[in-house]
């Protein structure tokens, strides 16, 4: 009877049935343990790149402090007052300089004179570069 016993459970462990029913707990352990290493790993990441996005935020901070001490300084204010507002130390003489509409008139002219040249050249040989084309078709 002991026998019978002994040999129904050795049976029993090396049957294909207990082998499958194994294969497939162990199977299910391994999915369940690589799941929560993915998670593990993408919580992990996570957790980095707001480390990363903390040390920017605080690095902003520190700029955006010096801005506005900057901003604060007397000579910022007298710098802002002089360019934005107009105004000058007293005993201080101001200097006009021309507006760049003035220069770029002329600039114009210098141009209009290499089209009169190149109005010439187009008769000639029809050979004009494309950007000297579409300001005549404009200009005109």
């Amino acid at each position: 009877m002991i026998k019978n016993k002994i040999s129904f459970w050795k049976k029993l462990f090396f049957s294909p049935f207990f082998l499958f029913l194994g294969i497939v707990i162990l199977g299910f352990y391994f999915f369940s343990i690589s799941k929560e290493s993915y998670k593990y790993y993408k919580v992990s990441q996570e957790v980095e790149n707001l480390k990363q996005e903390i040390q920017n935020l605080e690095d902003k901070k520190i700029q955006t402090k010096k801005l506005i001490q900057y901003l604060k300084t007397e000579s910022f204010q007298e710098r802002q007052a002089r360019l934005e507002l107009g105004m000058k130390k007293p005993n201080e003489k101001v200097v006009i300089l021309p507006n760049t509409s003035e220069a770029t008139e002329n600039k114009n002219d210098v141009m209009n004179i290499n089209f009169e040249n190149n109005k010439d050249a187009e008769e000639n040989n029809q050979k004009i570069i494309n950007p000297i084309r579409w300001w005549r078709y404009f200009a005109r």
